[in-house]
């Protein structure tokens, strides 16, 4: 993994549905059933992101969300907490396939993640 690199997106919508119908036909994309917030997105033989339904999903209205990968989840988020970044999900290990992340929102109020193998 690269640090800093944008390594996952969640999209998150309204109509999981709808969205998933458009971005299959447009992009080609497929995909799986993900718990109870939405579906994950694969390209091809590369899961790339997630789609979610805004009223299941943790973390926000529909938009966009980028995940930046980081070797140290903790310290980064630390880190954008000193810089005024407000911490809406602290790191949270998922499992040791997907390993952890938190959201945030950076001062001007711009919500992205950060991702990391573990905690």
């Amino acid at each position: 993994m690269i640090p800093g690199r944008v390594d996952w997106f969640e999209l998150r919508t309204p109509d999981l549905e709808a969205a998933t119908a458009f971005f299959g036909a447009l992009l080609g994309w497929n995909f799986k059933p993900f718990e109870s917030f939405g579906v994950t997105v694969w390209n091809g033989a590369d899961e790339i992101g997630m789609i979610t339904a805004t009223d299941s999903a943790p973390g926000g209205p529909p938009g966009t969300l980028v995940y930046a990968y980081v070797d140290d989840l903790r310290a980064s988020v630390d880190l954008a907490a000193r810089l005024g970044a407000r911490v809406d999900i602290p790191p949270t290990f998922i499992d040791a396939e997907s390993g952890a992340f938190a959201c945030l929102t950076e001062p001007t109020g711009l919500a992205f993640g950060l991702w990391a193998g573990a905690l």
